[in-house]
């Protein structure tokens, strides 16, 4: 995917929350109808992160040796980190999925 694809959808996923952000300012409920949030998440993780080497995918060449899996493809090298919004609502509050939708609906077309 390209920069400017990357920029457009970036910006949709920022107009949406805001909208529905300014929706949930809205109501009256204690409790919040419509929470969001935002995450970056990298696709593939090389040993000695967070969780240590368990996230490390190794494979075996063809003289026995284990080595991770970044140096054998390509794919797996070129992979970046992505974005993602979420939008978190009650399955009961039938109003609220129906903004969500709107919301995100009105700002893909």
């Amino acid at each position: 995917m390209d920069l400017q694809n990357i920029e457009k959808i970036e910006k949709c996923c920022a107009s949406a929350v805001v909208k529905l952000q300014e929706w949930e300012k809205k109501q009256e409920a204690v409790v919040p109808r419509i929470i969001t949030d935002e995450a970056e998440r990298k696709p593939y993780k090389a040993g000695g992160g967070s969780n240590g080497y368990t996230e490390q995918i190794n494979v075996r060449t063809d003289g026995g040796e284990l080595i991770d899996i970044r140096q054998r493809s390509e794919i797996v090298k070129s992979l970046s980190v992505y974005r993602l919004t979420r939008a978190y609502y009650d399955e009961s509050d039938a109003e609220a999925l129906q903004v969500i939708k709107d919301i995100v609906e009105g700002e893909i077309n």
